[in-house]
């Protein structure tokens, strides 16, 4: 797949070199720039299904932290 990936890739870079006059270093820093960037989100799809148990953490904390202090509700 990676290299079906570079081929498409590369063969696509031509037509840009070719048709509209880019640098060979654009085309090189475009294209490792989108293959590095869906290499990022595909390892960062294993933390998904843990969003929902962040938010419920986070929900808790702020449940604690608005909370009143028990040593206030004894001075009132």
């Amino acid at each position: 797949m990676n290299f079906i990936s570079f081929g498409v890739l590369f063969y696509i870079g031509t037509i840009f070199i070719r048709d509209f006059g880019v640098s060979l270093l654009d085309i090189f820093t475009a294209i490792y720039s989108i293959f590095f960037a869906g290499i990022t989100i595909g390892n960062s799809t294993h933390f998904l299904p843990d969003i929902n148990e962040a938010k419920l953490a986070a929900s808790h904390i702020f449940e604690i932290l608005d909370a009143e202090d028990e040593s206030e509700l004894q001075v009132r």
